[in-house]
């Protein structure tokens, strides 16, 4: 057998079995995916060492659900860790994932979407300027917030998924 071939294999086969153990994703995702298959995923994202184990990445202009990328900014280039979508990485293998999007429409219809893919969430909430529900299963959280139009000046919709414990387990 080729080397190539057994790539080819290797690679279906996490692929395969990762989305069948992952409960939530998002767009594709899912924690414990690999930095090198996010990055053919998600090309025009940023990535950068923050220590010798962690690694995290931005893509300021992803979208959401069809939210476009937060873009409130108090002035330009303020976007930081803050819009569009944001992942990062432990040993290689992807912790957390988030997308940061604009909310200026009032919508619900990531809330309704979210329903519809993972059930009636764990807790849920909701005020004139803040809605918040979360899904979790044993090892993970998924959690949404929106803040609400006309009452919070720049309203954004955030979606992030992250392990309940942290996987490096005390090693740093």
């Amino acid at each position: 057998m080729s080397k190539g071939y057994l790539i080819v294999v290797a690679v279906l086969a996490f692929i395969l079995c990762g989305a069948a153990n992952a409960k939530f994703s998002l767009k594709g995702d899912a924690l414990g995916e690999s930095l090198s298959a996010f990055k053919v995923s998600h090309p025009r994202a940023k990535c950068g060492n923050s220590s010798d184990v962690y690694v995290g990445c931005q893509q300021s202009d992803a979208s959401f659900a069809g939210h476009q990328p937060y873009s409130y900014f108090l002035k330009e280039g303020d976007c930081a860790h803050f819009c569009g979508l944001v992942a990062d990485f432990y040993r290689g293998q992807l912790i957390f994932l988030a997308y940061n999007v604009s909310n200026n429409d009032d919508d619900r219809t990531v809330l309704k979407l979210l329903k519809e893919k993972f059930g009636e969430p764990k807790s849920f909430s909701s005020s004139e300027a803040l809605t918040t529900a979360e899904w979790e299963d044993p090892k993970q959280y998924l959690t949404l917030e929106i803040s609400n139009p006309p009452i919070v000046k720049a309203p954004m919709i955030s979606v992030s998924l992250r392990y309940k414990e942290s996987p490096d387990k005390g090693d740093i």
